[in-house]
């Protein structure tokens, strides 16, 4: 039997936690429970809480204090249910089985985080873009986006870029420039800077490869030379001193490019 999420203000249930906690903002958005006031404040950072028993809990953050103790490790939380949800690590029971698929897990909030898939809702709206999100953790994220644009539209930056002087001329002085420090190539995003600066890195591998290989070929070449026989010719040479008859001999042959003639002798 599936599970059902009743309404504490009506008679409605639901099949998802999440669409109970849509229906609850939508419709009794007035009503007192939601309007309860935290009077209950930290004395360290100030949050409120609607119940003394969360505000003590919650101290423990700030006071370091770690009363409950895993008995299977050494790990202790400031949290009861932290120190449950912990031991189902070492026991591997996972009790939240989502209804739609049947994957199981250890804590409620990670099945209510998951049935979103099935549900599509996204709880989570950005107040600027009204972009909507599954998790509070990823619309802080986005709402950054929003905060990064404002700083660059404001001129607040880290560190003053001049333009560069191949930059075209613009008449929107908060623009941004970044230029490439080997060719002085300007461009409006730093990405796009870092995909050129790549080539530059490209082209001096290249240039680094090629030499390497000018170097192989010409230590092949001189390692050949030294390796290769002497080719052996046959020639006729006259020995005027005894005065005998020419009889063939062999000598070695000389390449012609190294053989320069003696013109003392003629």
């Amino acid at each position: 039997m599936s599970q059902k999420f009743s309404c504490e203000h009506c008679p409605q249930t639901f099949a998802l936690h999440d669409l109970l906690k849509a229906h609850i903002r939508s419709t009794h958005a007035a009503s007192a429970f939601l309007q309860q006031q935290r009077n209950f404040r930290c004395a360290v950072c100030d949050k409120g809480f609607t119940q003394r028993t969360n505000l003590r809990t919650h101290e423990r953050v700030h006071s370091g204090e770690r009363p409950y103790k895993c008995t299977m490790c050494t790990k202790a939380f400031y949290q009861r249910t932290n120190l449950r949800n912990h031991i189902r690590t070492h026991t591997n029971e996972r009790p939240y089985v989502c209804t739609e698929c049947g994957r199981a897990f250890t804590q409620r909030g990670n099945l209510y985080l998951h049935e979103r898939i099935h549900s599509g809702v996204r709880p989570f709206e950005c107040n600027v873009c009204h972009r909507t999100f599954t998790q509070k953790g990823n619309l802080k994220s986005h709402s950054k986006t929003h905060e990064k644009k404002k700083e660059i539209r404001d001129g607040d930056l880290p560190v003053a870029l001049e333009p560069s002087p191949s930059a075209p001329p613009s008449d929107n002085h908060s623009s941004v420039s970044f230029s490439c420090n080997e060719c002085q190539k300007v461009f409006h995003r730093r990405s796009l800077l870092k995909c050129h600066e790549k080539t530059h890195q490209i082209q001096r591998a290249n240039a680094t490869s090629d030499a390497d290989v000018l170097l192989e070929t010409v230590a092949a070449a001189v390692e050949a030379t030294k390796s290769r026989k002497v080719p052996v010719i046959e020639k006729k040479v006259s020995v005027i001193e005894s005065g005998a008859t020419q009889m063939p001999v062999s000598v070695p042959h000389q390449p012609s490019s190294h053989v320069f003639p003696d013109r003392s002798s003629s």
